[in-house]
């Protein structure tokens, strides 16, 4: 795209100058004619299927392969909806799906990007055994124009794939075991605009975790005694310093983040499980033609832990991401 205005100037450079010139024609001469060409004939049948401008929507195939969920294959029937100046409005992306493990499944998936400050997407979908899944969401004030940002999810998922691998670092591989993770999460997040840059934050989060047996033929499932529900209300604030150029794909800029909260079971402040304080940057610069450089780092401090069997203890994590592998110290 950004290369056409530079071919366009320079076929009118060449035109105008004088090596480009076309040659004085001869009006008693005139020239011959070659057959017209017919006119385009659109695809029919199954041709058109693989012509993207005649194609009903993009079938784009889906292939998954994980050591836990095993095997899923299906394909993903998608829609792009764009307006008149060739934005993106609106994208519906349904599958089908076949998974070894929970048999034949189905996805509704549809996105709206009403304008580049808000934008919604709601995504269904369930498989023969097991597992069920609902995630909507919604943000307004993305970017931060208005006094106000908010933005809001409701999720609800089974997922029928995680394992237990014990305690501590000796814990035999045949020690593994299935359970069935169900979870409601409601999230709101309010943002006070105080300049484009900066932004005071809250996020309130609801979360119910239950874990329940494993349903998959060969793996045993999780011992009885772990099983059980577990809630938790967390309450954050957040000091937000963002100059990125772009939300989604950015090329400059830093999003500086401190933040500090409490997590309970119930109410706001009652029975706490800890309180957190952290630190959350990340750094976009440009150093050559289509090479950005990313640099992320963050710490994450547990003042007061309450897990009511054992003493409050504080504990920290500090993690860095650079050019390199993912390096955590604990």
């Amino acid at each position: 795209m950004n290369g056409a205005p530079h071919c366009l100037a320079l076929v009118l450079l060449l035109a105008a100058s004088p090596l480009a010139a076309a040659p004085e024609e001869d009006p008693t001469h005139t020239p011959a004619q070659g057959p017209i060409p017919p006119p385009a004939v659109p695809s029919k049948g199954l041709s058109r299927w693989f012509n993207p401008a005649t194609a009903p929507f993009i079938p784009v195939p889906e292939i998954a392969i994980d050591p836990d969920s095993g095997t899923t294959l299906g394909v993903i029937p998608t829609w792009v909806k764009t307006d008149q100046n060739n934005q993106v409005r609106r994208i519906i992306a349904p599958d089908v799906i076949y998974n070894e493990h929970f048999g034949w499944g189905v996805h509704g998936r549809i996105y709206g990007y009403t304008s580049g400050d808000e934008q919604w997407s709601l995504v269904v979908g369930a498989k023969q055994r097991v597992e069920r899944e609902f995630d909507a969401e919604y943000q307004r004030g993305r970017l931060r124009e208005e006094r106000w940002s908010f933005s809001a999810s409701v999720v609800y998922d089974i997922d029928g794939t995680p394992r237990f691998y014990g305690f501590g670092n000796d814990s035999p591989a045949s020690a593994v075991a299935n359970y069935t993770n169900q979870q409601e999460r409601v999230e709101m997040q309010v943002g006070l605009n105080l300049t484009h840059a900066w932004q005071l934050r809250y996020t309130g989060r609801l979360q119910v975790v239950d874990v329940l047996p494993g349903t998959l033929d060969k793996v045993p499932s999780i011992a009885p005694q772990f099983l059980g529900t577990n809630k938790l209300l967390l309450n954050r604030l957040s000091i937000v310093y963002d100059t990125r150029d772009d939300l989604t794909v950015p090329s400059r800029g830093v999003e500086l983040i401190a933040y500090g909260g409490l997590a309970s079971r119930n109410g706001l402040l009652n029975n706490s499980l800890y309180s957190e304080v952290g630190a959350d940057g990340r750094i976009f610069s440009p150093i050559a033609a289509n090479t950005i450089l990313v640099a992320h780092v963050a710490a994450h401090y547990l003042p007061t832990t309450n897990n009511n069997a054992t003493s409050a203890t504080p504990t920290k994590t500090i993690s860095a991401i650079s050019s390199g592998p993912i390096k955590t110290f604990r």
